[in-house]
């Protein structure tokens, strides 16, 4: 009997993503076959043929599931949210741009939030009326 082998799910699942097209070609009876002649390489394991099978049966689940929690560039948070900072700045220059080219003048942008509420400012009663609200009035 063969040994287990160690599979490594993450490039299993990457190699499905890469061969999909070359590999599941549908039929004329809405069904599908599997090619696997047409791979750019041989499957890793045999764990990326089931999956190769999964995603032709359920293409949908596959890509929409399966292959997000696999596949992924940077996995590290670290690395995402420097990510999002390099796109807003990246986004913030583009705007400046657009504006340049328009003609538009240049705007400061908004100051950011001081952590005070916004609206009425509150009415300040007197110290005098403080107290004469603590005891009971008559009608």
């Amino acid at each position: 009997m063969p040994e287990p082998e160690n599979v490594d799910l993450r490039e299993a699942v990457t190699w499905v993503v890469n061969n999909y097209e070359l590999v599941v070609v549908s039929t004329s009876k809405g069904g599908f076959d599997l090619l696997w002649k047409n791979a750019l390489t041989e499957p890793p394991s045999n764990a990326a043929k089931s999956y190769m099978r999964f995603a032709a049966g359920n293409p949908a689940k596959f890509f929409s599931d399966v292959a997000p929690r696999f596949v992924q560039e940077n996995s590290d948070e670290e690395d995402s949210i420097e990510d999002i900072a390099r796109e807003k700045k990246s986004l913030a220059e583009m705007k400046k741009l657009l504006r340049q080219l328009r003609g538009e003048k240049e705007v400061a942008p908004p100051p950011p939030p001081s952590g005070k509420k916004r609206g009425r400012p509150r009415k300040v009663i007197p110290e005098a009326e403080k107290e004469d609200e603590k005891e009971p009035r008559l009608p």
